[in-house]
């Protein structure tokens, strides 16, 4: 399975970043020169769930029979497990792709697929790789794009990146398509459209972003070309130090908290009408408090001081250095239940163990003696597709 060492090269300009160098042309150079950064555990997480994604595609398996399996090891050597939650999130991606072959049988199934958009535009320094790609031509050509977390919700129509590997799949083949599938498949991230997204664009439209992509590739060549704050900052490692993004975030704190009619403001209280209004500035100053407190923290680390702020340490914790000498020091004076505990299997390893034996039936007779976990109070948009929680609620049924 991959290590954290084995890492993508990506060009000056790549197709996952793109929403970001199309919208903030400065952000390229400025972000060149800040490097990586460190990994997170978000992100090696995204690695392993996609490794399970490639391996499954590949080998036509069912991602539960991979649970516990070490997928990814980062470049802190920690391992990352599938779980029951990876596996079921891997195994949408892996039902679409499997209905579009039964579907299309000539289609051929590429699984991550180098592909070389910048052909396309006139440019040398732009490729990335695509998750997965179909080339069902003459009729059309698929782009799916896995994505992993759970926090921000990815929207399919208009989305740069697997227009970018649209392109990519047109230079490789050699002729545009009559139409283009483009596919997020986010599972973990509730959506009204559900965990699969699917938008299709003609020949015309996909030309057409081909020029928008061109004309926004040569704006990163300017010098000093525009920087503008937005969604993409998030992304970008160059947030934490720079001007247009703390010049924004400090507007949107200031921001008037007025509507169409005026908010009255109480000088020592904020209104629930003025939070209202705060809410919407939360995204980005989050970004930019973000960016600024994980440069902070690298900069003492690497010894420098910054006037007013030091490094402290937190509680530590206690674990054994050599289980197994534990263990046996245990078995010689306690019972083994005392020490090690059982406990039983989870749901999804217990009905891979039904599976297995196929007793399918067998294993339903058990539905009703599973229940759901209580899920935890979130607040989002007003449009967000989820029902509506109204705290009470439960105790009037």
């Amino acid at each position: 399975m991959p290590k954290g060492e084995v890492i993508p090269i990506h060009t000056r300009l790549s197709p996952s970043g793109a929403h970001r160098w199309m919208n903030c042309p400065g952000s390229v150079d400025a972000a060149a020169g800040q490097g990586p950064g460190e990994e997170s555990g978000y992100a090696a997480e995204g690695t392993a769930a996609h490794a399970l994604l490639e391996v499954c595609l590949r080998t036509d398996a069912d991602p539960i029979a991979y649970l516990d399996v070490v997928m990814y090891t980062d470049s802190t050597g920690i391992e990352w497990r599938v779980t029951e939650d990876m596996a079921n999130a891997v195994g949408h991606a892996l039902d679409w792709v499997r209905t579009y072959e039964t579907l299309n049988p000539e289609a051929k199934v590429y699984i991550e697929h180098r592909v070389n958009p910048g052909s396309m535009l006139g440019r040398e320094d732009l490729e990335g790789t695509a998750d997965v790609a179909i080339d069902n031509f003459p009729h059309e050509i698929v782009v799916m794009d896995y994505k992993h977390g759970a926090g921000k919700v990815v929207e399919v129509e208009d989305n740069e990146q697997t227009l970018m590997y649209a392109l990519g799949m047109v230079a490789f083949i050699g002729a545009y398509p009559e139409q283009v599938r483009c596919v997020i498949t986010q599972p973990r991230a509730r959506h009204e459209d559900g965990p699969v997204r699917e938008h299709v664009y003609t020949r015309a439209q996909l030309k057409e972003f081909a020029k928008r992509a061109a004309k926004a590739a040569a704006r990163t060549d300017e010098i000093d070309a525009p920087r503008k704050a937005g969604d993409w900052c998030k992304w970008c490692p160059d947030a934490a130090y720079c001007r247009t993004l703390t010049d924004f975030a400090i507007e949107q704190a200031k921001m008037d908290f007025t509507e169409d009619k005026p908010v009255p403001k109480d000088v020592k209280r904020v209104s629930d009408k003025e939070l209202a209004k705060l809410m919407h500035a939360l995204p980005v100053l989050e970004v930019w408090i973000k960016a600024l407190y994980g440069r902070a923290l690298a900069t003492m680390l690497d010894g420098k001081k910054i006037n007013g702020w030091k490094l402290v340490q937190g509680r530590k914790t206690r674990k054994f250095k050599n289980e197994q000498a534990i263990i046996k020091a245990l078995a010689r004076k306690f019972e083994i239940d005392d020490y090690m505990p059982r406990e039983l299997l989870s749901v999804a390893k217990v009905e891979q163990l039904y599976k297995k034996a196929k007793l399918k039936k067998e294993f339903e007779k058990l539905l009703k003696h599973i229940m759901y976990s209580e899920p935890n109070i979130h607040i989002a948009k007003a449009e967000d597709p989820r029902e509506e929680y109204k705290p009470g609620a439960e105790f009037k049924q």
